[in-house]
C-alpha cells in the first residue's frame, strides 16, 4: 500500500527530529544508550553509538538485531509480507 504525501512528510519530520535529539546527546548519554541496547546487524556487526541511539529513539525500545531486506535473506531469514521498518 503506497504512502500518502502527508505520511511521507510526517515520517521525514520525525526522522529529522530524532537525528537532532541524538546529535544533541552527550557522548556519555550515547554510551549509556548503546550499553543498554547492544544492537548488532543481521551480519553480526556492532552499530555505531550514533546509529544505536538513533534506532533506540526511533523504535522507543531496545533493538537487539537489525537488518535490511537483503541482509535478512543472506542470514536465511524471511521478511513477512506486510511487515514495516521500525520508523513506520
Amino acid at each position: 500500500m503506497p504512502y500518502t504525501d502527508k505520511e511521507k512528510q510526517d515520517w521525514k519530520d520525525k526522522m529529522v527530529a530524532l537525528a537532532r535529539k541524538v546529535r544533541d546527546m552527550s557522548p556519555a548519554e550515547r554510551e549509556g544508550v548503546a550499553a543498554k541496547c547492544g544492537t548488532i546487524t543481521a551480519e553480526g556487526r556492532t552499530l555505531s553509538l550514533y546509529n544505536t541511539c538513533f534506532l533506540w529513539c526511533q523504535a522507543g525500545r531496545a533493538l537487539l538485531k537489525v537488518g535490511g531486506f537483503r541482509q535478512w535473506q543472506k542470514a536465511g531469514r524471511r521478511v513477512i509480507e506486510g511487515e514495516r521498518a521500525v520508523g513506520y
